[in-house]
């Protein structure tokens, strides 16, 4: 039987289902080990909190976490945005601040469990930098001195992850989550056991027909959304040069300036000029 083509990892459906997986702790446990810069040899306990996989409905957006799971006393959230969304450092502190306020409390004991958000983004998030990876939590920016360890932001970001490993076992992860060739998964099976494992997991999904669909779904919708997001910004970007077109015509035609120089300078029909003249009802 002919190999299907293999999904791509970083389509959240299919991401949840490798990372978020109860059959596959060890493949979490060590992506997490890579962010958080774990030893390797240190043992974490792992409780996925949200083992249901996201939604099949294609334009489901009430999941915004991909995998939450409880580790060492913390609570992380996982998630993976592809396309650019302008209110995406918003949502990723509001979603820390409504797990942390989730807490319970005994009395007027106020320990907190630390909560981790761990962004991966399709796109440059940061803009001052190159780094495929940053971390933010609460310092003064005047010392330095860290006034509390409650939360943490982990971005990682594809499109900056350099094309030459750079020995660490994190970017054979986003590397992983990246790729899209089977060349480029073959050659991470060859450098690492749990990430084999990973790769082996994506080919078996990859031959289930109904994930395939799904994958091909929420990408397919996500692709739309995209297209309408471009569409909207053309739309926003004429209407704004027409107004700007309408405010310049106007002050021109005050002035007294002929209606075909008016529409060589606002680059506009003459009869556009001309009818806007009429409408205003302006005499020269």
């Amino acid at each position: 039987m002919q190999e299907k083509p293999l999904l791509k990892p970083k389509i959240d459906l299919v991401f949840k289902t490798i990372f978020g997986n109860e059959l596959n702790k060890e493949i979490l446990e060590s992506f997490l080990k890579a962010v958080l810069s774990i030893p390797s040899e240190d043992k974490i306990n792992i409780a996925i909190l949200d083992p249901s996989t996201k939604s099949e409905k294609e334009n489901d957006k009430t999941a915004i976490i991909d995998v939450r799971v409880e580790t060492n006393g913390e609570i992380i959230n996982v998630e993976i945005q592809l396309d650019k969304d302008p209110s995406m450092e918003d949502r990723i502190v509001y979603g820390i601040s409504k797990t942390v306020t989730n807490q319970k409390f005994k009395g007027d004991n106020y320990k907190l469990k630390k909560v981790v958000a761990i962004v991966i983004t399709g796109y440059k998030l940061i803009e001052t930098h190159e780094y495929y990876h940053d971390i933010f939590n609460y310092h003064s920016e005047k010392t330095g001195h860290t006034f509390s360890k409650s939360t943490e932001i982990h971005t990682l970001e594809l499109k900056k992850l350099p094309d030459i490993d750079d020995g660490t076992m994190l970017w054979n992860w986003i590397k992983f989550i990246k790729s899209e060739e089977r060349s480029d998964f073959e050659m991470l099976a060859q450098k690492n056991e749990v990430v084999s494992k990973a790769v082996t997991i994506l080919k078996e999904i990859s031959q289930d027909e109904k994930l395939r669909q799904q994958a091909y779904n929420r990408e397919m919708a996500q692709l739309r959304e995209r297209a309408m997001v471009i569409e909207a910004k053309k739309e926003a970007k004429a209407e704004g040069e027409l107004k700007k077109a309408k405010e310049t015509t106007i002050e021109l035609l005050k002035m007294g300036l002929d209606i075909d120089m008016i529409a060589k300078a606002v680059k506009m029909p003459v009869e556009w000029v001309q009818d806007l003249k009429n409408e205003l009802n302006i005499k020269n």
